[in-house]
């Protein structure tokens, strides 16, 4: 059985490589999603900005050096990650201070560095940060290193399938578990308490992502829960995301309060064959690209379909969303062990029609990581 411990010893050992084949000395950390997949090393005190937490990896030493403010250092007694810890008094300049400090002690002079910035990446730092890399650095210059990351990060191993997968099902459990309580004068509000509550008793550790929208279209998927009311022959459409282990599950589902009406219960089934058709298409070898016209056949006769924000499907792991984005003009190939998802939406019929599923690639074909969605519309009954 696989540990924590020998998935990060395999993820480090991974990247070293990396570094050297691109000619670098180490690549420094500041995302927390990046932090924690290469140290294990989880601390809730990302919340806070005031103190920064950085992390070295390098040619040189098998394991991370985290740099970290002193109030962690009886946390970081359980670090799975065999880390060396400097701490820190203080805050930014004083973590900046130790950084410097650990890269001019640990590697060669003018080292070639990387930082994880780039596609897809958000760090914590300051100008200051970049003009102390740089400065070590030179002449070599500091490059970013998110392509060097996503390398890695997108191709899932069996330890992270199996948290995606779990994550998924605490998801989708929860939200067939919750919806039979859902009744017209409800609120967004309340559902997603009662929702939330569900995945949290399942054993998820966090709710990352929780939109939820009643209506009978044009639903903003961004915006908070409100207090707005379940009414008679509304839709609920949700997106979860859960977290378990440090993994999203990011789904959605919907449901209609009474009886849908013919149409309507057409284009749920429309839309649910298209998106189980589509991520069946998928196959490893073919580009981003390649996967998006091959939508535009299937999609034929589901005109009103279409991907939200430009694309028609993504990766996930530790991020809510990840590379690769499904759409036209990518040629980044898909690959095995991906963790994809695909999300066809259609707002017509008085409803919104969506369910993202979410799957890895394998060798021929794709596995699904959670149950698919009902092959009919799940209904609200009307009781008031």
């Amino acid at each position: 059985m696989q540990t924590i411990e020998t998935e990060l010893a395999a993820r480090n050992e991974r990247m070293r490589q990396i570094l050297e084949r691109n000619g670098l000395d180490a690549l420094i950390i500041t995302n927390k999603e990046t932090f924690e997949y290469f140290t294990g090393y989880r601390s809730l005190f990302w919340v806070s900005a005031a103190r920064p937490f950085f992390a070295i990896l390098s040619t040189e030493q098998a394991n991370p050096i985290v740099i970290c403010a002193s109030i962690e250092s009886r946390n970081a007694e359980y670090n799975p990650g065999g880390c060396t810890f400097i701490f820190y008094n203080g805050f930014i300049d004083d973590a900046l201070a130790n950084l410097s400090t650990a890269l001019k002690t640990t590697l060669p002079p003018q080292p070639r560095l990387a930082i994880d910035y780039g596609e897809e990446m958000f760090g914590r730092g300051s100008l200051a940060l970049i003009e102390l890399l740089n400065d070590i650095a030179n002449p070599h210059r500091l490059i970013e290193g998110a392509h060097l990351i996503w390398a890695l990060r997108c191709i899932k191993s069996a330890f992270e399938i199996e948290r995606k997968r779990t994550a998924c099902k605490i998801a989708t459990d929860a939200f067939f578990e919750v919806l039979p309580s859902l009744r017209i004068g409800h609120s967004e509000q309340h559902f997603a308490q009662r929702l939330s509550a569900s995945m949290l008793n399942k054993g998820a550790q966090s709710i990352d992502w929780l939109p939820v929208r009643f209506g009978t279209g044009k639903f903003p998927g961004t915006r908070h829960p409100t207090g707005r009311i379940l009414a008679k022959d509304d839709f609920l459409w949700t997106d979860m995301g859960c977290s378990y282990e440090g993994y999203l599950s990011d789904l959605n589902r919907i449901a209609k309060v009474g009886d849908p009406t013919p149409e309507q219960e057409a284009e749920y089934g429309r839309v649910r064959d298209l998106t189980i058709a589509f991520a069946q298409s998928i196959k490893a070898g073919m580009t981003c690209e390649d996967v998006a016209r091959e939508y535009e056949h299937l999609a034929s006769g589901v005109r009103s379909a279409k991907g939200p924000a430009g694309r028609l499907g993504h990766g996930s792991g530790m991020g809510l969303t990840e590379p690769p984005s499904i759409m036209m003009g990518s040629d980044v190939v898909i690959q095995e062990n991906m963790v994809l998802h695909v999300e066809p939406r259609s707002e017509t019929a008085g409803g919104v029609f969506q369910v993202e599923e979410v799957f890895v690639v394998r060798e021929k074909s794709i596995e699904f990581l959670s149950d698919l969605s009902p092959p009919l519309l799940p209904v609200i009954e009307d009781c008031r």
